[in-house]
């Protein structure tokens, strides 16, 4: 995924017209060409992103085809390995019965060489020509069956030794797939990182478009200055969001039993009550975060310096892109809006720079502040009632 210390070298992209002279030094020389030859550059690298990950979809399409032919490789070895130890077992059963039968060829051989003369008439001999004739006969199936037996010990070696070649190769190939599913995951968190990629440029991109839109609709010609094409009125101080609130969530704050770094601040309220600029300013940006619900995005000059004001959950949002607002302006009204909230109350956060000019997109740690560095906010679970007094409150 892109480290974010990179998108500083991204920041002058992406320029909301919104700079007087005080702190227009970062935007000087910077054209509304400039922005758009700037666009191009991302948009292609887009579609380099874009490549990089269709090819390393093909790679791990190519693992799972890889992947498959092994394991249908080793269901096929284990299958033969049952038919080879089935085939073993059967030889065994087959020596056994040939030993019991040359057994009973033994025992006649032995008995029909004896002194007793008499078994010839025992084994249905006519005649003593007879009787050897059967005794040769009798000692070719003794032979013959010994070979037999010799032959299948030897196929029963031949069948162990081919069972162990094929369980060394199935160890083999079951080391391979798993190499291969290990290439395959770490495939696999590329593509994630490609897709975080896809998404925060083309979030840039769009946040570009409509910059360039914002610059365009201003009256901003292609070799203007940006920082001539609108100014931002300046102020002295910020003052709390709203008439009153509950300090829920500080800078830092517990949750689930953990330190959760917050780099904001949560103001409990009152669905419908009206929200307001922490200072003069202009809107920069408006719209919806998934997890933050509607917001207002506002950049402000204290004293020659430009700070950015964020605040979200909104239930209704008053102003628009461009506006020009001062501290007493109703910019929309506490909310209960996103997939983060969970309750009617307000996110507020300040940033150091102005966006997206210092900064490619809002909320990055390195240009936070705590706003209760520069706003006399009480500490967390308690209240205030004014935008201004020093008073705290047990409750709103």
């Amino acid at each position: 995924m892109l480290k974010k210390v990179n998108y500083v070298l991204l920041m002058l992209v992406f320029l909301v017209p919104m700079f007087i002279s005080p702190f227009s030094v970062n935007a000087s020389g910077k054209t509304l060409k400039d922005l758009q030859n700037e666009l191009l550059k991302k948009q292609r690298e887009l579609e380099e992103i874009n490549k990089d990950k269709t090819l390393t979809e093909d790679k791990i399409n190519k693992i799972k085809q890889n992947i498959t032919s092994i394991d249908n490789e080793v269901k096929t070895i284990e299958k033969t390995m049952i038919d080879i130890r089935n085939e073993i077992i059967k030889l065994n059963e087959n020596i056994v019965d040939k030993n019991i039968e040359v057994r009973e060829l033994m025992k006649f051989f032995q008995l029909s060489t004896g002194e007793n003369m008499y078994l010839e008439y025992a084994f249905g001999a006519t005649s003593m020509t007879d009787f050897i004739y059967r005794l040769a006969i009798v000692e070719q199936l003794t032979k013959h069956n010994d070979q037999l037996i010799t032959d299948m010990n030897n196929m029963i070696v031949s069948q162990e030794n081919k069972s162990k070649e094929l369980a060394a190769h199935q160890e083999k190939i079951v080391i391979k797939r798993k190499e291969l599913f290990d290439e395959q995951f770490k495939l696999g968190d590329r593509i994630k990182s490609l897709n975080d990629d896809v998404v925060s440029i083309s979030e840039e991109i769009s946040s570009a478009l409509k910059t360039i839109k914002n610059y365009e609709n201003l009256g901003c010609r292609p070799n203007d200055i940006l920082a001539d094409c609108i100014k931002v009125n300046q102020d002295v101080s910020f003052s709390r969001p709203t008439l009153r609130g509950l300090v829920t969530c500080g800078w830092t704050c517990y949750l689930y039993g953990k330190i959760y770094y917050h780099n904001a601040i949560d103001i409990g309220g009152i669905t419908g009550e009206n929200i307001y600029p922490t200072a003069n300013g202009t809107v920069v940006d408006t719209g919806y975060y998934y997890d933050g619900g509607n917001y207002v995005i506002i950049v402000h000059n204290i004293n020659g310096k430009p700070y950015t004001s964020r605040y979200m959950h909104m239930a209704k949002i008053f102003v628009n892109t461009n506006q020009k607002v001062s501290r007493d302006t109703p910019i929309g009204t506490v909310g209960n809006t996103g997939a983060a909230s969970t309750g009617a109350h307000l996110h507020f956060d300040i940033a150091e720079g102005a966006y997206p000019q210092d900064f490619v997109r809002y909320g990055y740690s390195a240009y936070k502040v705590d706003p209760a560095v520069l706003i006399k906010f009480p500490p967390e679970n308690w209240a205030y009632r004014t935008r201004y007094s020093n008073q705290w409150y047990w409750n709103l």
